[in-house]
């Protein structure tokens, strides 16, 4: 699916929902380092003729947090969104918080 949004200085460049687990990259557009623990999105089917609605908010947890500095580009690693019968393709997910 495509990924994207930018939630307190952190910015989703890249998403890809695999089989078994989740990968992206994300940037840190703040001045100050970042401790990323979770990332919690919002999925949308862009089959629903409804544009814009949300099918539902899941979260990527991570093993160890991602400390992320000012300016970097960090590609992260973490459990599997559920697209719930849907293709990667079909769903845009957009970040909307972590922690």
């Amino acid at each position: 699916g495509t990924g994207f949004g930018n939630v307190r200085n952190l910015t989703v460049l890249a998403v890809e929902v695999a089989e078994t687990r989740t990968f992206g990259r994300i940037c840190n557009t703040g001045n100050q380092q970042l401790q990323v623990k979770s990332l919690k999105f919002e999925l949308e089917d862009l089959a629903n003729p409804k544009k814009g609605e949300s099918l539902e908010t899941q979260s990527v947890n991570f093993r160890d947090p991602y400390y992320v500095e000012p300016g970097q580009q960090f590609e992260f690693e973490g459990s599997r969104l559920a697209l719930r019968g849907r293709v990667p393709g079909q769903v845009t997910v957009k970040l909307v918080d972590w922690n």
